[in-house]
């Protein structure tokens, strides 16, 4: 009786959140005498349908479900073990599923969580954590409670495993590597997803949705707005990877000329042929110029869309136009904008001077860094002898993933990375295909010059401070991104 009125007691608050209503049931219940046995609630005329009787047993058997540790017997000193399969269907429960790359059982696949409309990466090492954290913040009371937490070291009497105990054990725990893949794939069959079918919040050649903390900001052709992400229509709902919203608060606003729009107006402006009188400052021998301004924005626009438009398979290349072509460094500003990219979408960043093309042996590993996340590969200073033939099947088809000791992974075409291209030579290119699948855009010598006169961008006398560095406020941040914005929808109308 004394353990049916410390269940009681403990249930105090969902009695009054739940079943106010059933008060006299209640006090009759604890006249008659309830009953515990072996996990089951009884009141003592048999009855086991009263509100209140229900409301015990969904509560005892709750935290029943969250226990996948036992008493092992079997071996000369009595341990602590943990039960694979109760522990995978744990992770289950809470939001853990698999995704794939097909429908076949065979399928590659990653882990991923899905909770609340949110999608994420995970692996054995932040599962481990999510188990970790969700019992450390339980009451160690609940590991004496054998119809809650508590297990029996031997038996049905006597000492049961303590928290500590309990979660020491969990902290240790690890997998076996040559059953886990076949231990998940058993227990998450009703819980795995085929990325082609999965429901993104995806772009199309219309529409663009950019999610950040305080809502999902939504470009068309003709308007940029920000909207509450409950308020988007039921057919354009769909999961956000965790990665892709930005971690900032946004608010859509009229363009005012930020500091990024500044660099990208004057990286791109040329050098006039007037010749100035002596003593002229040389700044005043550059003049903005429109069509590779417009070219710039658009295939900015381009790359933060997640569009992959099946008959434009394209990759914007950025490249020293006025300023010498092949110096090394050109230092024009085209890395410092494509690079930009990274605060909008996760980069899988591919540097041109340890490029190994897709015919060498090395090759086979040149995107080991893209996961199934990843909205952008960015391929920094290509070399000379880059050859556009090999991105042919990067930008037409589907992406693989992976690498060294690592499965394959196929991202389906549509949901693929977009790529961009800097470089200080003229790409290679053989026939219409390649041409076809280019949008250059010639970066002038402005910033070169502000170099070679000594001078920094971050001097008042250009944009004042340095970009997306500490001294970068939040109006900063406003500006770059309504900017991306202004550029998204450039690129939808042209």
């Amino acid at each position: 009786m004394d353990k049916v009125f410390e269940l009681m007691k403990f249930d105090e608050q969902k009695i009054s959140n739940g079943f106010s209503n059933q008060v006299d049931e209640i006090d009759e219940a604890r006249i008659e005498g309830t009953e515990i046995v072996e996990g089951v609630v009884y009141d003592g005329m048999g009855d086991t349908d009263t509100p209140y009787i229900k409301a015990i047993q969904k509560d005892m058997d709750e935290y029943k479900e969250d226990v996948f540790w036992y008493s092992d017997t079997t071996k000369t000193k009595l341990t602590l073990a943990i039960d694979n399969k109760k522990l995978l269907n744990w992770l289950r429960k809470n939001g853990i599923g698999l995704l794939k790359d097909g429908k076949s059982n065979t399928s590659s696949f990653y882990e991923v969580s899905l909770r609340d409309g949110i999608i994420d990466k995970e692996n054995r090492d932040t599962m481990k954590q999510l188990v970790m954290k969700y019992f450390d913040k339980q009451n160690a009371t609940l590991w004496e409670d054998e119809d809650r937490y508590g297990v029996y070291k031997e038996g049905k009497t006597g000492d049961m495993w303590s928290k500590m105990e309990v979660t020491n054990k969990i902290f240790n725990f690890a997998f076996n590597v040559n059953t886990y893949k076949s231990q998940i794939s058993y227990v998450m069959e009703n819980k795995s997803y085929v990325y082609d079918t999965l429901p993104l919040l995806n772009d199309n050649q219309d529409n663009v949705y950019i999610p950040f903390k305080n809502g999902v900001v939504h470009i068309t052709k003709s308007s940029i707005k920000l909207m509450k992400y409950n308020e988007l229509d039921k057919k354009n709902k769909g999961l956000v990877w965790s990665s892709s919203i930005i971690q900032k608060d946004i608010s859509v606003q009229d363009m005012n000329e930020g500091l990024f729009e500044k660099f990208c107006r004057l990286a791109t402006s040329k050098r006039n042929s007037v010749r100035l009188p002596s003593g002229t400052d040389w700044v005043n021998g550059y003049e903005q110029n429109e069509d590779v301004f417009k070219s710039l924005k658009t295939a900015y626009g381009y790359l933060i869309s997640k569009y992959n438009n099946p008959s434009e398979p394209v990759a914007p290349i950025f490249i020293d136009g006025e300023a010498e072509i092949g110096l090394e460094e050109g230092r024009n500003g085209k890395s410092v904008v494509m690079g930009s990219i990274e605060y909008w979408k996760e980069v899988a960043y591919q540097s041109g001077k340890s490029y190994q093309s897709s015919k060498s042996s090395g090759g086979r590993f040149q995107y080991s860094n893209v996961d199934i996340d990843t909205g952008f590969v960015y391929m920094n200073d290509t070399p000379e002898w880059f050859d556009m033939e090999d991105l042919y099947d990067r930008l037409s088809d589907d992406f693989e993933v992976g690498g060294k000791y690592k499965n394959k992974f196929i991202i389906p075409k549509k949901l693929k990375p977009k790529m961009g291209i800097t470089t200080n030579y003229p790409p290679r290119v053989k026939g219409g295909s390649a041409r076809h699948r280019m949008h250059i855009t010639p970066f002038g010598n402005y910033w070169l010059t502000c170099k070679e006169k000594g001078e920094r961008p971050s001097s008042n006398k250009h944009l004042g401070k340095m970009m997306f560095e500490d001294d970068f406020s939040k109006d900063d941040w406003n500006d770059f991104y309504n900017f991306g914005f202004e550029c998204v929808k450039l690129y939808l109308n042209e």
